[in-house]
């Protein structure tokens, strides 16, 4: 498994907030074997301790919905896939920001960075 780390902003179309409320996206985040959520929206996945895989990073919402997901993740493309279908289920249009200081992009973009061999296979996949 290609394992790819990062640092990011996970929102929605053009950098809006993501079509999820908080508690619906706690309550299915943790629906999800070894995640530890805080309420203040604090989360780990210890993926794999073995392999080092893991997801960390905070919920932030405006009341109504999560205006975006900060996520440091050592993982892979299906950690991560996984990770999303739980998060919004059936939401496709996610926009991106590496950090530090990097520029809104697609989720498509993000995946074809971090993880090419994943890009270059059948195009079954979701994202």
């Amino acid at each position: 498994m290609n394992v790819a780390k990062f640092e990011i902003h996970l929102s929605g179309p053009g950098g809006a907030a993501l079509p999820v409320g908080f508690e619906d996206a706690a309550e299915r985040l943790t629906g999800i074997d070894r995640v530890d959520l805080e309420p203040d929206g604090h989360f780990l996945w210890m993926i794999d301790a073995q392999e080092g895989r893991q997801l960390a990073g905070m919920l932030y919402d405006d009341g109504d919905r999560l205006q975006y997901v900060h996520l440091q993740g050592r993982c892979g493309w299906e950690d991560f896939q996984r990770f999303l279908d739980h998060l919004a289920p059936g939401h496709r249009d996610y926009r991106v920001t590496q950090l530090p200081g990097g520029r809104l992009q697609g989720l498509h973009t993000f995946r074809t960075a971090m993880w090419p061999e994943v890009s270059q296979g059948p195009a079954t996949e979701k994202f």
